[in-house]
């Protein structure tokens, strides 16, 4: 393949195939197709992009376990790419793809999604832990700074919490709040003039807390500012609102 070239371009002509292939085998014929392409740069491209139809898209027979499968089988072909990089540089960019897939597997696996209705199972959290911890062992390895960090921790603490392990959950949110208040630099006492981040964060180390029978104003003073507005976007408020209505409604039914 010749270079530049249109990565989601590429992929969007090879969905309707995969799709095919989800709906007929399964993951094991989605990782079949992908893999019959001799070049690596194709595969890696099919592997970075495939959430983008299978969770995204609709198909006949969704589930989430495909994705799950592709998804591991996507982190391994990078993982040995990496291993067969002539260069640190180019080593690193394909563990970054891999770091990426790992944390957006993770975050899939969640299910603090407003409009989300897919089944998921204590083996789904557990897969999205270890995809979380993968995607926070990458994002200091790779230096992927703070905000990065921030994301992979939410993660590794949403899948503790739902699979009950609550106190190692409140110390992942407790971490990832902590990386948001770096990246964002100074952060105003005012909790509705904070990023999103540090306002998202400050409602999950809440919900964890008041599930630990921890008093605290966390989860409500967050919902509170994205519902006056945080001043960074309405949409974005709005979905911080939802996310973290949705997670207690997962989490402790109310």
């Amino acid at each position: 393949m010749s270079q530049p070239f249109d990565q989601l371009a590429f992929f969007d002509a090879h969905w309707p195939t995969l799709r095919a292939a989800a709906e007929s085998t399964g993951g094991d014929g989605v990782i079949a197709t992908i893999q019959a392409f001799a070049d690596p740069l194709e595969r890696r491209v099919l592997y970075a992009f495939a959430r983008r139809g299978l969770v995204q898209d609709t198909w006949d027979g969704k589930d989430l376990d495909v994705p799950l499968a592709v998804a591991r089988a996507g982190i391994d072909e990078l993982v040995a790419q990496a291993a067969d990089a002539d260069t640190e540089t180019t080593r690193a960019a394909r563990l970054n793809v891999a770091n990426v897939i790992a944390y957006n597997l993770a975050a899939d696996l969640a299910d603090c999604w407003p409009g989300d209705d897919l089944p998921r199972t204590e083996a789904h959290f557990t897969a999205g832990l270890a995809a979380a911890e993968r995607a926070v062992a990458w994002r200091h390895a790779l230096a992927r700074g703070d905000h990065a960090l921030g994301m992979a921790e939410w993660a590794r603490g949403y899948h503790l919490l739902r699979l009950g392990r609550t106190a190692e959950a409140a110390d992942a949110f407790a971490t990832s709040l902590g990386h948001y208040r770096r990246a964002a630099g100074t952060v105003p006492d005012e909790l509705s003039q904070a990023p999103f981040g540090v306002v998202l964060l400050t409602g999950y180390l809440g919900l964890a807390q008041r599930i630990l029978g921890e008093e605290g104003p966390g989860y409500d003073a967050a919902r509170d500012a994205f519902r006056a507005g945080t001043g960074d976007d309405a949409d974005d408020d709005r979905f911080g609102f939802d996310q973290l209505t949705v997670a207690a409604l997962r989490c402790v039914g109310s």
